[in-house]
């Protein structure tokens, strides 16, 4: 069942899979952090009045490709709406899993990120 968590609940259970995917885990401003037990745990970002950012979204290697992602994934979009967000935007190199999840490619950045979105 995924629940809200703080920032420390968050990085005690995950940051041992942020390290091994060499992906940031610094706090970051604005974020509410989420979790479902010890599968999978992401963070929606406030980036503007109207739009909501996805962050640091894992799922422990040995639960992948069991739909725990998307579950995360759904639960972040709903939050997003319940809170009135009118976008959602993730900066991803797995581009592929979020076009197959209803996001368009907006852009791609410097450091060869893409930036996909979604309107809600």
């Amino acid at each position: 069942m995924i629940k809200q968590v703080s920032y420390q609940e968050a990085m005690q259970g995950f940051k041992h899979i942020y390290r091994m995917e060499k992906l940031p885990y610094t706090p970051i401003k604005n974020a509410t952090w989420f979790a479902d037990g010890d599968i999978s745990c992401a963070a929606l970002v406030r980036a503007s009045s109207s739009k909501a950012r996805i962050k640091g979204t894992v799922v422990a290697p040995e639960m992948r490709g069991q739909g725990y992602g998307e579950q995360m994934l759904l639960h972040l979009i709903g939050q997003a709406k319940q809170d009135s967000y009118k976008k959602i935007e993730v900066f991803t190199r797995q581009k592929g899993w979020y076009i197959n999840n209803g996001f368009s490619v907006d852009r791609s950045t410097k450091w060869g990120a893409a930036v996909l979105s979604r309107l809600l």
